[in-house]
């Protein structure tokens, strides 16, 4: 008899058995059933089924590895006995205290040594004579053909009885469920779908894809009008602020993704109270949409999105795979598509519209028809499975982020991998990657990549040198999530305590609320376009949406005098100071005599808009208190609107008749203390020119 070589194809069927290996209907269907060792296992246990048998072979040779290679034994024990993931392995430090790159290559050895042991066992029976003779017995091989079958009829009957079951309980649920809203308040009935809404259906597994209603944009459940007459601007932060609290149509105040494109704003949620609708809304500048997915997947927590440059909308789930919304309707791919695990935590599309997928098991890639998985660390590419970014450079080098091991890069020049991580000579700032950016060449700078960190700051790698750039330096936190690129090429970054950009001089503070994300709008070539690169959107952690326009780089409005008129109308314009030493500068104009409490004292601010800026009562700019205790603002109104349109060069006060400073009264045991008000030009939703501060002193 002829002995077959151990080939990568019975490898791959001892691979797909062991990961079958508690799954009994997939294990009856291995081609494993058909050779001689489950063979020769059912004839000596003639009331065990093919499954059980070949189930029961395997674990024979995984006890004789056990005697060979105790820690080989234990690594697959667990992985395919147990089903413990390669995490779950090594944070049980098992077989031994491990980073992964070793874990994943003791594996590849154990599996080498478990396909020897079995192909071994497997040509000694090959080479029995009575082993052959029952081969060649028809009616031993009939007799394992009707066994197979009736395995194969016993496990698709106990799968019917419990889908039968399962299906009873749903209408049971369903049934109680109608009768129940039939009794519902008709206020309590506000989620329930529409004429205009997609019909929301039970989930299955089999469902990997739902077109949307033909009246709806990408699905909604629901489409909410936003409410312009609610007061959403936040004046110390300089932004306006959309939250559960002050917008219908929000879902949560969390907001994990952000993405922009023609069509205006996609978000992707976090910890949603309205989770079964789905954790993906769209706003266009009208209303806040909540899109249908529930029809295709359970409800999500939504980690990243990006969007093609053929305009597909890609989503990626914390742990229910890739959503894809074409236009027409919403599809889902999982690990039964041909991703290597179903946690997604970046997208990236490249230049010839593939997309690239960062899971928690290595990079899938997918050309529009075909998944593929071309980096884990199991070929001996990438330093760690688990990914948090995915870009490529000019020169077409792939940048890799883990989510705490550093970085690998695949550098084209010698087709070579190379790692980065803090023990690296001048490396990262931190293992913790959780966003890498190019920032292209431009003039008077040269290509860059960007890593934010969790754990360091930032760091940035230029013609082999890195830097970084820490709170010291002027970020909010060293705590950072995303990156991205305004017009002006300077770099934001969204931290756990706010959001800055850089200028290649200092750090600025945008805001400071908690922040995961940023979005800002690209170039747009079509009037149709709702948020060019002039908009910033942010995601909080706890606040929901954030937004204004990008600040502008060149100081945009002059402060032409401040001057104070008392209640006896005497008006008094007194020198003030220029501070430019800081991120954004300050005047602060003080008036020269204690009042007394009570007293009233109106303010006059007079500027002028430089350059080619002005000031326009039609889009409503006004100058805006920034205290957000109406303490500080001491009697006067919150903002001061601007009456006509101020060309550049035409001076314009700020003043309000009606609601002059009216000084506070002091505690008790104060005799004198001082008090600022600080305010500032909000002109096209965005803050501009300096900081003014209005300081005064109050005297018993």
């Amino acid at each position: 008899m002829r002995i077959l070589p151990l080939t990568d194809e019975v490898k791959t069927e001892i691979d797909e058995a062991l990961t079958n290996l508690n799954s009994p209907l997939q294990l009856g269907e291995s081609k494993l059933i058909s050779y001689n060792t489950a063979i020769k296992y059912q004839q000596e246990n003639v009331t065990t089924l093919p499954y059980q048998a070949l189930k029961a072979v395997l674990t024979d040779i995984l006890e004789r590895l056990e005697i060979e290679n105790p820690v080989y034994a234990d690594i697959l024990r667990g992985r395919f006995w147990e089903g413990l993931s390669p995490n779950d392995m090594i944070v049980k430090e098992r077989p031994k205290r491990w980073a992964e790159k070793t874990f994943y290559n003791y594996q590849r050895k154990a599996k080498n040594e478990f396909y020897f042991l079995f192909w071994q066992r497997e040509q000694s029976l090959r080479q029995s004579a009575q082993l052959n003779s029952l081969v060649n017995s028809e009616e031993a091989r009939e007799n394992i053909k009707n066994k197979s079958n009736l395995s194969r009829r016993l496990i698709f009957n106990s799968l019917w009885a419990y889908m039968f079951l399962v299906v009873f309980a749903f209408a049971v649920a369903a049934l109680f469920f109608i009768v129940s809203n039939n009794k519902t308040k008709p206020s309590e009935q506000i989620l329930v779908p529409t004429s205009t809404s997609v019909t929301l259906t039970p989930i299955t597994s089999d469902i990997t894809s739902t077109p949307v209603n033909q009246n709806t944009f990408c699905g909604e459940t629901e489409q909410i009008p936003l409410d312009f007459g609610i007061p959403r601007f936040v004046r110390s932060q300089g932004i306006s602020n959309f939250n559960i609290e002050n917008t219908p149509g929000i879902l949560s105040n969390a907001v994990r993704a952000l993405a922009i494109d023609q069509t205006g704003l996609w978000i992707g949620y976090f910890n949603s109270d309205k989770s079964l609708l789905g954790n993906i809304g769209h706003y266009d500048k009208k209303s806040f949409a909540i899109c249908g997915i529930s029809n295709i997947v359970e409800a999500q927590n939504i980690n990243t999105i990006a969007i093609s440059p053929s305009g597909k909308i890609w989503v990626g789930t914390e742990k229910n795979g890739v959503l894809l919304f074409d236009g027409q309707k919403w599809n889902r791919y999982t690990t039964l598509d041909g991703l290597p695990s179903d946690e997604i935590f970046a997208l990236t599309v490249d230049s010839q519209d593939n997309l690239w997928v960062g899971t928690w098991e290595g990079v899938a890639k997918f050309d529009g028809v075909n998944w593929s998985v071309p980096y884990q660390v199991q070929n001996d590419t990438i330093y760690n499975n688990h990914i948090s970014s995915i870009e490529f450079d000019s020169q077409q080098n792939i940048w890799i982020g883990h989510i705490r091991d550093g970085v690998s890069e695949y550098r084209q020049v010698d087709s070579k991998w190379i790692y980065y991580t803090t023990l690296t000579e001048n490396g990262l700032a931190g293992d913790q990657i959780r966003d890498i950016m190019i920032r292209p060449k431009s003039e008077g700078q040269l290509e860059s990549v960007w890593f934010a960190t969790a754990d360091g700051g930032i760091s940035r790698f230029e013609q082999g040198n890195w830097t970084t750039y820490r709170t010291e330096d002027g970020l909010p936190s060293n705590d950072v999530s995303a990156l991205t690129l305004d017009r002006y090429n300077r770099i934001w970054a969204a931290t756990a305590k706010g959001v800055a950009y850089f200028d290649d001089k200092i750090w600025k503070i945008y805001h400071t609320l908690p922040a995961t994300t940023i979005a800002i709008g690209s170039r747009c070539t079509d009037a149709s376009c709702l948020f060019d690169e002039d908009h910033v959107w942010t995601g909080t952690l706890e606040m929901g949406l954030t937004h204004s326009r990008i600040p502008l780089p060149d100081p945009v409005l002059k402060v032409m005098s401040i001057c104070f008129v008392t209640s006896q109308r005497e008006r008094i314009c007194p020198s003030y100071s220029f501070d430019d030493s800081l991120p954004v500068p300050v005047v602060t104009a003080v008036y020269p005599s204690p009042l007394k409490s009570d007293d009233t004292l109106r303010f006059e601010i007079t500027v002028s808009p430089e350059g080619t800026y002005e000031l326009r009562e039609d889009r409503g700019d006004f100058m805006s208190n920034m205290d957000d205790n109406d303490f500080n603002l001491f009697g006067a109104w919150p903002v001061i609107g601007v009456k006509g349109a101020i060309e550049t060069g035409q001076p314009y006060t700020f003043t309000d008749y009606d609601n002059p400073f009216m000084a506070p009264s002091l505690p008790e045991g104060i005799q004198e203390k001082q008090f600022i008000s600080t305010w500032r030009m909000w002109m096209h939703t965005r803050y501009v020119g300096p900081v003014i501060q209005l300081v005064f002193t109050v005297k018993k």
